[in-house]
């Protein structure tokens, strides 16, 4: 794990956050709900919510990277993932961050 390859999924993310939320209108009330989540709860948010941000990220970074997106958004820390280490992420598979607006379903 290269710290320059985990400030790089970091910006990336936040790259396209900025974009989706740019193209979306967002306006000073809309936030972001950040998860990391599994393919499958990953594809169902897709389907669900309209702008999404889903990135794959690659093993051993998913933590840090989540983490550190969820400060630079200003955001708590989820108790659930609080309590996850690299290995517990590994085995739920948790290899995807994802963004959207719980105020934004697609309908």
């Amino acid at each position: 794990m290269n710290a320059k390859n985990i400030a790089y999924q970091i910006g990336l993310f936040l790259f396209e956050l900025n974009n989706a939320a740019d193209e979306s209108g967002f306006n000073t009330k809309d936030n972001w709900e950040l998860k990391l989540t599994d393919e499958e709860e990953m594809k169902k948010i897709v389907k669900d919510f309209k702008p999404v941000v889903a990135s794959q990220i690659p093993k051993g970074m998913q933590l840090e990277v989540f983490k550190t997106v969820k400060l630079k958004l200003k955001q708590n820390e989820d108790e659930e993932v609080a309590k996850l280490d690299d290995k517990g992420v590994t085995r739920l598979a948790l290899n995807y961050i994802v963004a959207y607006n719980v105020n934004r379903p697609i309908r």
